[in-house]
């Protein structure tokens, strides 16, 4: 991995006080523009709850999977 900043400090000062609303939103596009969309910014509570929800997916499918099998393990084992 390059240690070649995607911005220099000069950059990000010009970005918040360049007349744009510095938000989220608008601070991840200009970050697209300048690295030809290779770049992106997403918020950390979003990535934060993306791995929550997974999480709690891939428990409920394993519980349900434990369930069905102990259930029915007396057919399953005869296949």
């Amino acid at each position: 991995m390059s240690n070649k900043n995607i911005c220099t400090p000069f950059e990000l000062k010009r970005f918040a006080h360049g007349g744009q609303n510095p938000t989220v939103f608008n601070f991840a596009k200009w970050i697209e523009s300048k690295t030809n969309r290779k770049y992106t910014v997403i918020e950390l509570e979003f990535i934060a709850d993306s791995l929550k929800a997974l999480n709690e997916q891939a428990s409920f499918a394993i519980n349900l999977n434990d369930k069905f099998k102990a259930k029915w393990k007396e057919v399953i084992g005869r296949l």
